[in-house]
């Protein structure tokens, strides 16, 4: 039977080490996702993976950032990963203020066959949350 797994971390974009702290003025703020599909893939012709990221608000838990992106898979291919890195120019919609300054990262894949259909398979990871540095205070 066709599955997906899947693996979605927060790391720093200039070491690639995982991490849950992250200054707001820094482009350090990587958003990762990796997946696995399983064998049947590989002999499936034109297969596609939709990607998704999402930011949570920790306080509120509302999706404030959604990004799908539907990516072609190698022919023979079961492995795979995309990345979205959050900068000072590219915030993704955070507001952060003290006492809300914890956010959640979560990924999700689904895979698609080559007509558009989806196939019986897709992953949610675990929500990865993390922290802004409190940077100035009044």
């Amino acid at each position: 039977m066709p599955s997906v797994q899947i693996n979605a971390e927060t790391l720093n974009a200039a070491t690639g080490e995982s991490a849950s702290l992250f200054n707001p003025f820094s482009p350090n703020l990587r958003l990762s996702i990796t997946y696995t599909l399983s064998p049947d893939f590989a002999a499936m012709a034109n297969v596609t993976v939709e990607v998704v990221f999402q930011l949570i608000n920790f306080h509120t838990n509302q999706v404030f950032f959604h990004n799908p992106g539907q990516h072609p898979v190698p022919a023979g291919g079961t492995l795979g990963g995309s990345f979205y890195d959050i900068n000072p120019s590219n915030t993704a919609g955070m507001q952060w203020t003290t006492g809300a300054d914890i956010f959640g990262f979560r990924g999700a894949v689904a895979v698609l066959e080559s007509n558009g259909i989806n196939v019986d398979a897709i992953a949610v990871s675990d929500i990865r949350w993390f922290r802004l540095e409190d940077v100035a205070t009044l």
